[in-house]
């Protein structure tokens, strides 16, 4: 029977991702049928909070879900992908959450597929609330698009159909805003730590940089020695840095991008 509408789900993975989007589909009355996790406790612990069975293996995955979602990593798409492929969900639905993964993935197993990726970062225990969030779709046919985007939109205002190509570079373009930018963070409270000064003295410096990049161009509100072309100050950072020659790199390289930026 073709499903007009996704009402039940299993989720393949119990981590980051996998927690937040239970919970928000459980609070908008989605049933969660079952949850599969490599570690079974982890299973258990989520199937606990959202009232859903946990299994050990996939093959154990009800087979009455209208949508598999797998919410693993990268490295453990293939592998969980090829398992499922021998559980007879061949006429099923499923989708995979990865922001630089091709839905291909899921090959000719499979009739309908896509992927389902918002666009945020996730800690198990913080709660999100996911109308803030945009969620990007991708699928395979126009009847995964319709289903999934159904299903986005149920979470969030801000739902975008987009392509492969697109969510890969969106991705990309995340891990620099917010992955590389928090890594900064905790370059600049190792430095200050070494100096027995509290990175709280920070926040801000941070506050204002953050704002300033939401309500205008990032790139017409740079500031700092690199944008003004101060030689002086720039070497003199370098000298601090002479024994620490892994941060020394990094403080040539982003300098020079801020000077190359100017050009562009």
């Amino acid at each position: 029977m073709i499903i007009q509408k996704i009402h039940t789900i299993s989720m393949i993975g119990a981590g980051n991702i996998a927690d937040h989007l239970a919970r928000w589909f459980q609070s908008r009355g989605y049933v969660i049928e079952s949850v599969w996790s490599r570690n079974f406790s982890n299973a258990q612990q989520l199937a606990d909070r959202i009232k859903a069975n946990a299994v050990k293996y996939l093959e154990e995955l009800s087979k009455t879900s209208d949508l598999y979602l797998v919410c693993v990593s990268d490295d453990a798409l293939i592998d969980v992908i090829g398992k499922l492929s021998e559980s007879g969900l061949k006429n099923k639905l499923l989708a995979h959450t990865s922001g630089s993964t091709p839905i291909d993935i899921f090959g000719k197993s499979f009739n309908n597929f896509g992927c389902v990726y918002p666009l945020q970062t996730f800690t198990k225990g913080k709660p999100l609330n996911s109308e803030d969030i945009p969620i990007f779709i991708s699928g395979n046919n126009d009847f995964t698009i319709q289903l999934l985007g159904n299903l986005a939109n149920d979470l969030s205002p801000k739902c975008f159909v987009i392509s492969d190509e697109q969510r890969m570079n969106i991705h990309l373009a995340a891990v620099f805003a917010c992955n590389f930018t928090n890594h900064l963070y905790c370059i600049s409270q190792n430095l200050l730590t070494e100096s027995k000064v509290s990175f709280v003295l920070m926040h801000p410096l941070i506050r204002e940089t953050f704002q300033k990049a939401i309500e205008n161009n990032p790139c017409e509100v740079q500031t700092g020695p690199a944008k003004r072309n101060d030689r002086s100050i720039i070497r003199k950072h370098l000298d601090l840095l002479d024994e620490k020659r892994n941060l020394k790199e990094i403080y040539q390289l982003l300098s020079e991008s801020i000077l190359k930026q100017d050009e562009i």
